[in-house]
Order: C-alpha cells, then sequence, then structure tokens
C-alpha cells in the first residue's frame, strides 16, 4: 500500500510516497497586496508531474514551487532522492541513492538503498550500466613548434603538465587548446 510522507529538507506541504511519487497537499499562505492588506490564499494539493531528464542522466525530475512572505523559491527535485531521504535510514551519512533493479525511472522504496560513490561505481559496471574501457587510445599534442605523444589521456594527465578532463574537451571537440597544445588521437 503505497504510504506519504513529508520530505526533510523541505517545506511540510511537499510529501513523497513510498511508490516514488510527489505531490503538494493542500495549503494557505499570506499574500500582501499592493493596498497593504494581506489575504489568505489556499491553494489545494495535487501530485506533482514528473518529467525524465536527459541532461542529469536519464533520472525523473519534478519542481517544487514555495512562496513565503512574497519570496519565491523553486526547487528541482529527483524522486528518487526524496524517496531514500523520506523512507530509508542513513546512518552512515552516505551520499548516494542506488537503483538496485538499475532503472532509474523505479522509484520504489524497495528498489531504493543509500551506497557510497564507489559502490554506486561498481554496481553500474556490473549492471552493464557502464561499459568498462579496456582499449588504450594514444594522443598527440601539437603547440606548431612541438608535438607530444602519449599512449593514453591518463598517461598525459600522469605527466603532471596535463588535465584529463580539459585534454578530454578538445578531443570531443569542446574546447580548441590545452596549455598552448591542440589534442588529438592518433
Amino acid at each position: 500500500m503505497e504510504e506519504w510522507r513529508s520530505i526533510p529538507g523541505y517545506p511540510e506541504r511537499f510529501q513523497v510516497s513510498s511508490e516514488g511519487r510527489l505531490r503538494v497537499v493542500d495549503y494557505t499562505y499570506d499574500q500582501p497586496l499592493r493596498n497593504g492588506k494581506v489575504i489568505k490564499v489556499f491553494k489545494k494539493g495535487r501530485v506533482v508531474k514528473q518529467l525524465q531528464n536527459s541532461v542529469a542522466g536519464g533520472y525523473m525530475q519534478a519542481t517544487f514551487t514555495y512562496t513565503e512572505d512574497g519570496v519565491r523559491s523553486v526547487w528541482a527535485v529527483k524522486p528518487h532522492r526524496c524517496v531514500a531521504l523520506a523512507f530509508i535510514p542513513n546512518p552512515k551519512n552516505l551520499r548516494e541513492v542506488n537503483h538496485k533493479d538499475s532503472d532509474k525511472l523505479n522509484n520504489c522504496v524497495e528498489n531504493l538503498e543509500w551506497v557510497t560513490r564507489s559502490e554506486n561505481m561498481k554496481h553500474n559496471y556490473a549492471s552493464g550500466y557502464r561499459k568498462v574501457h579496456c582499449k588504450k587510445l594514444p594522443i598527440v599534442g601539437f603547440n606548431g613548434t612541438e608535438s607530444i605523444e602519449f599512449d593514453s589521456l591518463l598517461s598525459a594527465h600522469k605527466s603532471g603538465r596535463f588535465q584529463m578532463a580539459s585534454i578530454q574537451r578538445c578531443l570531443v571537440g569542446k574546447a580548441k587548446h590545452h596549455k598552448g597544445f591542440t589534442w588529438k588521437h592518433k
């Protein structure tokens, strides 16, 4: 049976269910008017629409809005984190929530668990969600006068001269240079 609870760290009117649904309960708030008077505004509760966010790795996402003392706040929340906060004890203060069946759309409490970053990554590789890249791809950097070769992106980083993320941005076309070098795969 679906159970609803308030989400720790959010106003009481925002709730999450054990099935991963989100809702706003009925509430009233004071709305100041331009003439100085304050009126009570009643808002009917509703289930909040969730969308799959491709930018956020394919996780479901919803938006809560909250107005207090005339100030409007907006929160983009991930339902799986809300379910974990409300229903799953976290005595070790772990930071990540894992979907046991690797289905990012299945936000039922039985499918979620608190894990370390390392445990989450191991689960992703073990479930086939992430692939292990065993093949080293040699890279070359040119700066007009000098050419420098590395057997992999990681070896370029380990040389101490270059940042791995910056070289990667060059390799995928998001940047032109890193430390004066243009980077290409060999």
